[in-house]
């Protein structure tokens, strides 16, 4: 529609469907001009305004009707013809397919959803629809064609967009290309890449790739209803009609299975094929060349995760059942069902499949998406769904003890994501892929922390993963190990323990991999041991930690900071205090790096005075443990919180969960090896960390340490509410992406389906009821200009 006399005469098109009631369906070249007008998809999205679309739904739904009707019918005309599709056909289809993908958000939006029913649920639009389309079959056309058109038109409207759009998928001349004069016009289900399903696959033309694209749009908006819902129906009260026909293949109602197949099947192909380097020998390749295919991939990845999001519970019935039939033989009625005989090809094909998993690569991304996303307000999603990847990685034995796998610096550093990533952790010279994970999970929780941080409920997930590694990582590295005691002495310091209900938590987090360690992987993890037997005091001061004594320290460190600021206000300075109990000071104490020389005769000195101290203190509290053994026995104790919802530690709280803390393995290690080095300084007069390391390295501590306990895996449970989130998460980019907002280079290809900012709110949803441009999500929170 290059002429303005074209736009002008569309927009009256447009004028007249709100203004103009009940315009009658024989008007053929009115409701053509529709598809025939517009030349782009910015012409429909721009001269079919937000605003004219609501006017249309609440002020003439009977024109919205009519309208949709007529481009469904259109577009099953284009499908059914028996002739090549020309440039102005595809035209006209595209046209239809942009119109619906303008039309259909709005009337989504609206809360009660009697006009989507009437529209496209309705049997009572069944006959209307056949009578419109044998009212407009051609003379030419067969009888055989107008019979099946007419039996097509017999399912309500919502089945027949959803078959014709996938049809549009696989449409010959439109978007599958012609390999031959010889072959027929109409939908033939060939797959769009080669790959799963298909070795080899017709070359597509920028025009077919354009097609495609604009054609999973029209899908992916179908798919979109389910961010018009609110997010506590969406696992409750919420039936997506629109995907059970894709999901429920083969069903009287659903696409047939072939369909279905071909569609998943090229989906996975178009993400898997694509190569977004292309003229990677060219620098700023992507500025010389527009990269079509881009959003093509991007949309097939949108619509697969879509439908798997809401068929997640059928995403595996054929492998399920065909392992669960070939145990058929055991049953109480023998030949009852069929026995299926490829158990063993599923089988062999899971083995082929992880196999070729490479897992560590795929663990290098997410640790690189996990630490680059942990700055930005904006990527919080992402931060959270790469830590539920570790989480549901670490429960897998395999995955454990693939972490054992020497980590090359050179070669992780190829894979783009390694080199990155790894700038941004300390050094180690010599590792394991474990110490990677280790000092990854160290960098993310240190950096994160924060009162009003988003992403500080995300490192009890990220201590949990490297709980269930633990019992396989072989050997961690000395960095490492170090790192892990700087946790364990910032999660225990009374002030950090104190501060929130569930802080205490993760204090038997890191107790546990320190357990998971000793028990099943002592050969190979001496800095660990020698880390331990440094740090002894800091297990002791926990083993005899009071209540009385944690809110004591509490208060000095409160009164030190109100010393120090007062003193930066006044100009002066503070002299440094040596503090037992405050979590920075041992935080540096403990990153302070095992290489350094050994304990002097002072330093060994120093510690003997302070275990005195500490044995004093000890009888001192005797009486306040005992009373503490007898709250402990008693039933778990709910936690307390004040007027403003603050939490407020109570005796009973603590001394509940304090009497179950696993220190019994560490203590008693150190108790045996803290003398043994010690004595070991002073008789060969070692000043060398190393020789330490060696020694330990050489010593055995068989039968010295309890038995080791059962492994205790915590899975991953993909529950309610994380159901939500990521449906709220998925659509959330989906809708950034469409709007442009994170790639403004799509938006040129084609315009955005729905319109608004994306607002990250710990709110999943709000409620809009103010004029607005854009559509009305209710999953998420968006915001809206007027």
């Amino acid at each position: 529609m290059g002429a303005t006399e074209s736009k002008l005469a569309f927009r009256k098109n447009v004028f007249q469907l709100y203004e103009q009631r009940g315009i009658p369906a024989q008007e053929h070249e009115y409701w053509a001009r529709f598809y025939q007008l517009p030349e782009t998809a910015e012409d429909v999205f721009n001269l079919f305004s937000p605003k004219d679309t609501r006017k249309v739904r609440d002020a003439a739904p009977e024109n919205l009707e009519t309208l949709i009707s007529k481009l469904i019918t259109r577009l099953s005309e284009f499908l059914d013809s028996e002739e090549k599709p020309t440039p102005e056909t595809c035209k006209q289809a595209l046209n239809c397919v942009r119109t619906m993908t303008r039309l259909i958000p709005y009337i989504f939006e609206l809360e009660k959803p009697e006009l989507e029913d009437k529209l496209f649920w309705s049997e009572a639009t069944i006959g209307a629809d056949v009578s419109e389309v044998l009212l407009s079959a051609t003379g030419s056309e067969s009888s055989e064609a107008s019979a099946a058109r007419a039996k097509v038109a017999g399912e309500v409207r919502g089945v027949r967009l959803m078959k014709t759009v996938i049809g549009l998928l696989f449409f010959r001349g439109f978007t599958i290309p012609f390999t031959s004069a010889q072959e027929t016009v109409g939908v033939h289900y060939t797959i769009w890449s080669p790959g799963v399903g298909a070795s080899s696959a017709p070359t597509a033309t920028r025009e077919h790739h354009t097609n495609r694209t604009e054609t999973l749009r029209l899908l992916l908006t179908l798919l979109s209803r389910s961010i018009y819902v609110k997010p506590a129906a969406i696992v409750s009260k919420f039936q997506h009609r629109w995907a059970s026909v894709v999901i429920h293949g083969g069903s009287t109602t659903g696409i047939e299975k072939r369909g279905v197949l071909t569609l998943l099947c090229s989906l996975v192909n178009t993400v898997c094929a694509y190569d977004p380097v292309g003229w990677g020998i060219v620098p700023y390749n992507h500025m010389l060349f527009t990269d079509t295919q881009e959003q093509l991939v991007a949309l097939s990845v949108h619509t697969l995760v879509a439908l798997l999001d809401v068929a997640e519970s059928n995403e595996s019935v054929g492998v399920r059942s065909t392992l669960s039939e070939s145990k058929s033989a055991n049953a109480y009625l023998p030949g009852s069902t069929k026995r299926v005989t490829i158990h063993a090809e599923v089988l062999m094909l899971f083995w082929k499949l992880i196999e070729a998993n490479e897992i560590l690569t795929i663990l290098s991304a997410i640790i690189y998406f996990t630490l680059q996303s942990r700055n930005d307000p904006t990527q919080v999603g992402l931060s959270r769904m790469c830590c539920f990847l570790l989480h549901n990685l670490s429960q897998e034995r395999a995955f454990g003890v693939q972490l054992n796998t020497h980590f090359d610096a050179a070669s992780a550093a190829a894979s783009g994501a390694s080199s990155i990533a790894s700038k941004q952790l300390p050094v180690f010279s010599s590792g394991t892929w474990a110490d990677f994970l280790f000092l990854s999970a160290h960098a993310f929780i240190t950096t994160t922390g924060g009162k009003f941080s988003q992403l500080s409920s995300l490192h009890e997930t990220l201590l949990i993963a490297l709980a269930n590694v633990s019992p396989y990582v072989k050997g961690l590295s000395v960095v490492a190990a170090n790192k892990l005691m700087t946790l364990f002495s910032a999660f225990a310091s009374p002030g950090f323990m104190f501060a929130a209900e569930g802080h205490h938590k993760y204090i038997f987090y890191v107790l546990e991999i320190f357990n998971n360690l000793l028990q099943y992987q002592m050969t190979g993890n001496s800095p660990l041991i020698y880390s331990i037997v440094r740090n002894k005091q800091k297990f002791y001061d926990l083993h005899r930690l009071t209540f009385e004594g944690a809110q004591a320290d509490i208060q000095r460190l409160r009164a030190l900071k109100a010393a120090r600021l007062q003193q930066q206000q006044s100009g002066g300075s503070v002299p440094a205090t040596p503090l037992n109990g405050d979590g920075e000071e041992d935080r540096e104490e403990a990153e302070a790096e095992v290489s350094t020389p050994g304990m002097s005769e002072k330093a060994r000195g120093k510690q003997r005075a302070g275990s005195g101290e500490a044995s004093e203190r000890a009888g001192q509290e005797r009486n306040s443990e005992a009373a503490a053994a007898q709250v402990a026995a008693a039933v778990p104790v709910v936690p307390t919180f004040d007027d403003k919802g603050k939490f407020v530690p109570t005796k009973e709280w603590f001394y509940y969960w304090k009497a179950h803390l696993p220190l019994s393995v560490i203590l008693t290690l150190c108790d045996t090896l803290a003398p043994q080095i010690e004595h070991l300084c002073i008789e060969k007069g070692l000043n060398d960390d190393r020789q330490v390391l060696e020694h330990l390295q050489s010593g055995t501590l068989v039968g010295l340490l309890p038995l080791p306990h059962p492994i205790y895996v915590r899975r991953f449970f993909f529950n309610e509410a994380m159901r939500i989130w990521f449906t709220s998460y998925l659509w959330g980019v989906i809708f950034l992406k469409s709007t442009g907002t994170t790639n403004p280079e799509i938006v040129k290809l084609c315009p955005p389906i729905w319109t608004g900012k994306l607002c990250f709110h710990r709110r999943l949803s709000i409620s809009l009821t103010a004029p607005i441009l854009g559509t009305q999500v209710r999953l998420f929170h968006v915001k809206l200009s007027s």
